[in-house]
């Protein structure tokens, strides 16, 4: 009995150290720093995992650096994927397509070095910046303004080489043309699918004559059309490599709705994880059209992915956790997959308002705290409101103001411009899905 009681008395001895500091830096009503909370704020973090992603991370960055030296030797310019743009190159890098998804058109270009000229007189003597309107590169008398002799024989070979490439109806014969480079690298977009397994740009681009393209059809036939009628520019550089190279691009518009078009491939998915996880899906749309415009291959350089940009170390981590309470490595392809994506993106936005805004009573305030901290963080958000990251006097702060003031606070106060913008277009763009 005696040595039982000692034990009771050690054991005692023991915590009441652990208990004073523990209420000394919590204290009652005092919450978890911000700084805990992230992929480890539910407690599930596993060490194996963090490892991971760090080194997938690091991968990733290595591939990427080593890839944009490679196109910065050639091209005056190195253009990756975005949260709203596509961009993919040929294997040998000599021809590029850059698919706009905010603004609505794509650009294909086409590079080429003097040494393709048949007679090695492809002596370009232009200024580097200097551009040059083109209606038919495969009529030499259409050349809308005044160019040097240098130039004119690099079109004039061009266009005798594409004459001989307009029977390549199936791309069987690999001719040297510039237009067949164009042609290729089209047709290459117009087939580009997204995961849904449905084409990027389905019923989204138009022909000549301003008509929407109802689905694709013969992408040859409708990848020579375009090239054949779009006006050309030019424009001339010396690579890293220390040659000579000149650019050829050619826009194409896609049809004023767009956006609305891809809206339609996602809404329907997107309104039912939005009402699964509790949040307003008028919210779920904006941010989804604000994060990548709908873009079926969103990607930026953080990286972020899929259509409500999540990142996989943290956002759809943490996501992952509040959904199915385990850890797990989330990757980017798995983060490309529509159903996941929205699924990990509805949960971060209900974790944010259910979980760390839960203490703001009425549901407007709490998403006008909930929008911007889905771009810049919860913490952000509250040094916003009252100096400092303590969410539970960011969110008494915030039940005390009407509605107006609470945005104009948040619009004024938030530290970034990208999240004073971002709140901005969310609380815009909801009021087209209600």
């Amino acid at each position: 009995m005696k040595n039982k009681s000692t034990l009771v008395f050690i054991t005692l001895c023991a915590l009441v150290p652990i208990i004073f500091i523990t209420v000394a830096f919590f204290g009652p009503g005092k919450e978890v720093p911000i700084s805990l909370q992230g992929p480890n704020a539910f407690g599930f973090d596993d060490e194996k995992i963090t490892k991971k992603y760090d080194y997938i991370e690091k991968k990733e960055k290595e591939k990427r650096e080593k890839f944009k030296k490679e196109v910065e030797k050639i091209w005056d310019s190195y253009k990756e994927s975005t949260s709203k743009t596509y961009v993919s190159y040929s294997n040998d890098l000599t021809s590029r397509s850059i698919i706009d998804f905010e603004k609505g058109e794509v650009t294909i270009e086409v590079i080429v070095d003097e040494n393709e000229s048949k007679d090695g007189s492809y002596n370009l003597d232009l200024n580097p910046d200097q551009k040059i309107n083109i209606t038919q590169i495969g009529n030499v008398k259409n050349i809308i303004l005044s160019i040097n002799a240098s130039l004119i024989k690099t079109i004039t070979f061009f266009a005798l080489q594409d004459k001989k490439d307009d029977g390549d109806q199936d791309g069987s014969r690999r001719g040297k043309g510039l237009n067949s480079k164009f042609f290729r690298q089209l047709n290459n977009v117009l087939k580009e699918k997204g995961d849904d397994g449905k084409p990027i740009l389905k019923d989204q681009l138009v022909d000549a004559s301003g008509k929407v393209v109802k689905g694709m059809g013969n992408t040859m036939d409708f990848a020579k059309s375009v090239v054949n009628t779009q006006t050309k520019k030019v424009r001339m550089h010396f690579s890293k490599d220390g040659k000579k190279r000149t650019i050829f691009s050619i826009k194409i518009p896609m049809s004023d709705d767009h956006i609305a078009k891809r809206r339609d491939r996602y809404k329907d998915l997107i309104v039912i994880e939005a009402r699964r996880f509790n949040i307003p899906p008028e919210i779920a749309l904006a941010i989804a059209e604000t994060e990548s415009a709908f873009n079926p291959k969103a990607k930026s350089h953080v990286p972020a992915y899929g259509l409500m940009q999540l990142v996989p170390k943290t956002g759809a981590r943490d996501a992952y956790q509040w959904i199915y309470k385990k850890d797990k490595y989330v990757s980017g392809k798995y983060l490309y997959k529509p159903k996941n994506n929205v699924e990990l993106g509805c949960a971060y936005l209900s974790m944010i308002r259910h979980h760390y805004f839960s203490g703001i009573r009425d549901d407007e305030r709490a998403y006008l705290c909930a929008i911007p901290a889905y771009n810049t963080g919860v913490g952000n958000v509250s040094k916003a409101l009252v100096g400092k990251a303590n969410i539970k006097e960011a969110s008494k702060k915030a039940n005390k103001m009407d509605r107006d003031k609470l945005y104009d606070k948040l619009y004024t106060d938030l530290s970034s411009k990208e999240a004073k913008n971002y709140l901005k277009k969310v609380w815009t763009k909801k009021e087209n899905y209600k």
